[in-house]
């Protein structure tokens, strides 16, 4: 996860979204995302659509400027946090987040395979370059990697 002054403090539920494991643990509650990417968009209307009161989808970039249904909204880069409020680069802050969803990336780790057959990839990495079709393994044809790219 990246470092957000107080985040430790937070008296909510906080998690990265490799923990998320459906959206109905978050009906009725203030949502803030963290990140820009496809976990962040599908974390976000998962929410939205299961019933949270509210989703804001917060990013280093800045607003992502997707169409999202009322009850969804963009932020810029979340910058601290006291309790329950965030405060964001751009000056706004909200009162009453419930829980946080770090949607930040990933780094793949494979300590139970052989060194010859883990496969090594980067955090920005789209496509590992020596998977077939992003899934089989180009010099080992009979290992498949399942969810593997980002």
């Amino acid at each position: 996860m990246i470092n957000i002054d107080s985040v430790d403090q937070f008296p909510g539920r906080v998690l990265h979204s490799h923990e998320f494991r459906g959206a109905d643990e978050f009906i009725g509650l203030n949502v803030l995302i963290i990140g820009s990417s496809f976990s962040a968009d599908d974390i976000a209307l998962q929410c939205y659509k299961f019933g949270a009161r509210s989703v804001i989808v917060s990013s280093r970039h800045g607003p992502i400027g997707c169409k999202w249904p009322i009850g969804i909204k963009d932020a810029s880069m979340l910058v601290r946090m006291k309790s329950r409020k965030v405060h964001f680069k751009d000056g706004s802050s909200v009162d009453t987040i419930d829980a946080i969803i770090f949607c930040t990336g990933y780094r793949h780790s494979y300590p139970f395979m052989t060194k010859r057959f883990r496969l090594y990839s980067g955090v920005t990495q789209f496509i590992p370059s020596n998977l077939y079709k992003s899934i089989f393994w180009i010099d080992q044809p009979y290992l498949a990697y399942l969810g593997a790219p980002r």
